[in-house]
């Protein structure tokens, strides 16, 4: 079994490998395995942290990093000792972990893509279950163009991640970047995306 100082190391490198990277697409497909394995080893909190934040850095404007693997319901109690290939796992985070480490690292628009309400097993008295959650670099402010925006329900209103308040059939204008996170997030069949003067 790998230590956990090695295993820093090692996530260091990935770092390391990351900054020479300057990515032309969207999606940072290897930090996904990185970050999964981050939160899966015995790393402390602040090093996961350092390690998404050097996927922000290196990530494209809206670009867009998943995290996917077991979390509990409450600490594990000691390491865990898992069936299968769930075996590797050396750490499970409590379900609101991997939330927190993408915001803390700057990364906005969370959502999770997966998270069972039916736990996969039960080890020490602990649920576990599989998660996937999806996150995007903040958009750049660069520009001042807007863009209308109505949202269509079914709430009577909902609270973007900035504070904006979308009541159902009401225009709002919002900056371009944040209408275009809004086209491509999960929510988006929600909206509508009015061009200036309708």
């Amino acid at each position: 079994m790998t230590s956990p100082i090695s295993m820093t190391a090692a996530a260091g490198e990935e770092r390391a490998e990351l900054a020479r990277v300057r990515l032309e697409s969207d999606t940072l497909y290897r930090v996904i395995g990185v970050v999964a394995s981050a939160l899966d080893l015995d790393l402390l909190l602040a090093s996961t942290v350092e390690l998404l934040t050097e996927a922000s850095r290196v990530l494209k404007p809206g670009g867009r990093v998943a995290v996917h693997g077991l979390v509990g319901d409450r600490p594990f109690p000691g390491a865990p000792n898992l069936p299968g290939l769930a075996s590797m796992v050396q750490r499970v985070p409590v379900e609101t972990e991997p939330l927190e480490a993408l915001q803390r690292a700057g990364f906005v628009e969370l959502t999770y893509e997966k998270l069972g309400d039916i736990h996969c097993f039960q080890v020490n008295g602990v649920e576990m279950r599989e998660l996937r959650l999806v996150g995007r670099k903040a958009p750049s402010s660069a520009g001042t163009a807007t863009c209308g925006v109505l949202y269509k329900g079914p709430l009577a209103e909902v609270v973007g991640e900035d504070g904006t308040v979308f009541c159902r059939v009401e225009r709002v204008e919002v900056p371009a970047a944040v209408a275009e996170c809004l086209r491509q997030g999960p929510a988006a069949e929600q909206f509508a995306f009015l061009p200036k003067g309708e």
